[in-house]
């Protein structure tokens, strides 16, 4: 093996990310077929949608290639991609996912920075594993397994009378990402790559490793309790605008975790929900989440109002960032109109 990285694998911290970022780790590093010939050493590194572009500066060279796996295309993504081409890089860049908003502006990825997109409305992970059978290259069934039960987390259903979704993979898939999510270490984040990557099924992880698997489900556990507490309060303050819930959480909760809260208290009310919280000093993201794909066109809506930018996420849970010196009265209405527009036109 060349023992100089050559290849840059780049995923987000949620299960998908890194069950992706641990294929394409195995099929590279381990196996040397893709996605180049021969075994190369990789580097892995976390990042989310609105903190890739700190990478830039970090990971400041070139690479043989460059594989992004399961983060939206935001702003913070087109500044990576724009200064590292303008670093005069010339390698791949490859990127896998299923976000609107990925999905929406793939010519635009590919023609303004040479790259090649494969996209789906599946789990990452599971185009990633499609992908590669389709171009001949097998996985270990462990790593096809751990791909399924992402796909499970993620709201799709994996129909195969061959294949059983084991439960308990979903579970810790589910708790690793959560324990991420949490501490947020990215010593962890690879250490996590590199045993999902190890295609033995009975071989021990490393003792931290080991220790980490067996307390994340009670770190999960700790997490939605907390989340569960909090939601239930911020439930009971807030305000119907007509078929949608508004959540004023700004100054009440300033950790990770916004999208979990917003389910939470979406489960609790039973009803489309609006959480305002501030991320940053004079940032603030509006989590908008629903069902029946309300919260995506609801969030292109107020976008197109000049509210909302750099829209991500899903078609039932989006994540935006407010603009600056935003009319708070202003945001609330245009939530209750376009709420009722999309639920009049059968969105909802």
């Amino acid at each position: 093996m060349d023992e100089e990285e050559k290849v840059l694998i780049i995923g987000d911290w949620d299960a998908d990310g890194v069950v992706s970022s641990a294929i394409v780790f195995y099929v590279q590093e381990k196996l040397g077929v893709y996605p180049t010939q021969g075994k190369r050493k990789v580097r892995t590194e976390p990042a989310g949608p609105r903190s890739i572009a700190e990478l830039s500066k970090k990971l400041e060279r070139c690479w043989d290639c460059v594989v992004v796996l399961d983060i939206p295309y935001t702003e913070s993504v087109e500044t990576f991609l724009k200064e590292y081409r303008a670093l005069g890089c010339t390698g791949r860049i490859l990127y896998f996912d299923h976000h609107p908003s990925t999905i929406e502006n793939a010519t635009n990825i590919e023609r303004r920075f040479a790259a090649e997109t494969f996209l789906g409305k599946n789990a990452t992970s599971m185009i990633l594993y499609r992908f590669l059978e389709g171009i001949g290259i097998r996985l270990p069934e462990k790593l096809k397994r751990y791909a399924m039960a992402v796909a499970v987390l993620e709201g799709k259903r994996y129909r195969s009378r061959k294949v059983f979704v084991d439960e308990r993979m979903v579970r810790l898939v589910a708790s690793i990402s959560k324990t991420l999510n949490k501490v947020r270490d990215p010593d962890l984040w690879r250490a996590y790559v590199k045993w999902l990557a190890n295609p033995l099924p009975t071989e021990p992880p490393k003792i931290r490793i080991r220790n980490e698997v067996q307390s994340s489900i009670e770190v999960s556990k700790e997490v939605d309790a907390e989340a569960k507490r909090i939601a239930m309060e911020l439930a009971m303050s807030s305000e119907r605008l007509g078929y949608i819930r508004f959540v004023d959480a700004r100054g009440k909760w300033r950790r990770r975790g916004a999208t979990a809260l917003a389910s939470h208290i979406f489960r609790i009310v039973g009803e489309p929900v609006a959480l305002l919280v501030d991320k940053d000093e004079g940032t603030y993201l509006l989590i908008i989440r629903s069902s029946r794909g309300l919260a995506m066109a609801l969030a292109k809506k107020l976008e197109s109002l000049g509210l909302l930018e750099d829209v991500g996420g899903h078609e039932n849970i989006t994540v935006s960032r407010i603009v600056s010196n935003f009319d708070i009265n202003r945001l609330k209405e245009a939530l209750r109109r376009g709420a009722l527009e999309e639920i009049m036109t059968g969105h909802y």
